[in-house]
């Protein structure tokens, strides 16, 4: 691998864990208004497309909590079950 292949991976890896970090974002905010159908979308995305699971599910919101700590305090079985299932 030259330098450039190195570049080009680095680049690659970099904007898939910043499509990560915004999807964990969109995931909160999808819980918080109860967006049974754009959680479902967001969770199944591709990699390239944001879907690096780690990322979406340990992001926070404002006040510190994970969605999955979100949809327990709303109680939403439907959600919940979702990330669970991630």
């Amino acid at each position: 691998m030259d330098n450039e292949d190195e570049i080009y991976d680095a680049f690659d890896y970099a904007n898939k864990f910043k499509f990560g970090v915004i999807t964990g974002k969109k995931i909160v905010a999808a819980v918080k208004a109860n967006d049974v159908s754009e959680v479902k979308r967001l969770i199944n995305l591709p990699v390239d497309e944001g879907g690096l699971l780690l990322l979406q599910f340990t992001q926070t919101d404002e006040y510190g909590k994970i969605a999955i700590q979100t949809a327990e305090e709303m109680d939403n079985q439907e959600i919940l079950s979702l990330l669970r299932k991630g």
